[in-house]
């Protein structure tokens, strides 16, 4: 998912492809949840990698990765949720 992250490394293979033309934007996003369960489920279906591995856990494994996320996630927590800030590297070319 976060492969081509680094504007630099994209602009890089874009090129060696062949194409010109190239305009590499960042672009800030947030994804907000309203609880921790939110956030799951969220991760659970859009982040199918992450399911697979979660999938092969023992229960145990599973418990010890939710509690670390949660912890992880905590500072975003808000009034109304969690609010998490992401960054978009995109890319346009001909």
């Amino acid at each position: 998912m976060f492969s081509l992250a680094d504007p630099d490394h994209l602009r890089e293979l874009l090129v060696r492809a062949g194409f010109d033309g190239l305009r590499i934007e960042e672009m800030e996003f947030h994804l907000r949840f309203s609880d921790f369960e939110d956030y799951r489920s969220f991760i659970r279906e859009f982040a199918v990698a992450v399911a697979i591995l979660l999938r092969s856990f023992s229960d145990v494994e599973r418990a010890a990765v939710r509690e670390a996320a949660e912890r992880a996630t905590e500072v975003f927590r808000t009034g109304q949720g969690y609010d998490l800030p992401g960054l978009s590297v995109n890319a346009l070319a001909s």
